[in-house]
């Protein structure tokens, strides 16, 4: 025979409204990093730890589960092996923080052996006393194919006009 009964209840709408707007933001920021062509990643030296967005992983041409254990293993799989010995010696000699901010140009090499350019911008923060890199990749493959393809036909028409100019004398 049950003689009292005893309950609690707990308003959570406050919480399930803050984790709505959290998914909904998270959305928000993965659609602008699509539109751009950016994406962003966080690299923890002294553990390892690396996260990357969705839109990283587009850029290098991985899948989202991809993560590289190491910066070697970055620069290995993924970095264009004209651009890996600079970036090595980068990273060996310690990057040239002239502020918290570094940027670099380089190529990718993708596994479906695509070639795509990325301008890389990172930050040094301090988290627990101990350095920590976070950064954005913003994929310029067609600007930089644009541009080629502008300085090409730049090239051709002073060819072009010479060789009228030669004609002419």
């Amino acid at each position: 025979e049950v003689t009292r009964v005893f309950s609690t209840l707990q308003d959570v709408t406050a919480r399930v409204e803050m984790e709505r707007a959290l998914v909904e933001h998270r959305n928000s920021l993965a659609k602008a990093q699509q539109l751009a062509n950016l994406g962003s990643w966080s690299f923890d030296p002294a553990t390892g730890a690396t996260t990357w967005s969705e839109q990283m992983s587009r850029i290098f041409g991985v899948g989202v589960e991809f993560l590289p254990p190491s910066v070697e293993d970055f620069v290995g799989k993924l970095v264009h092996p004209d651009d890996r010995g600079w970036i090595v010696a980068l990273q060996e000699d310690g990057p040239e923080w002239k502020s918290d901010v570094l940027e670099i140009e380089f190529r990718v090499l993708r596994p479906d052996g695509s070639v795509r350019w990325v301008v890389s911008r990172s930050r040094r923060e301090w988290r627990d006393g101990r350095s920590v890199h976070a950064g954005v990749q913003l994929d310029i493959t067609e600007s930089i194919r644009q541009r080629l393809l502008a300085e090409q036909a730049l090239s051709e028409k002073q060819t072009a006009e010479r060789a009228s100019q030669a004609k002419s004398e």
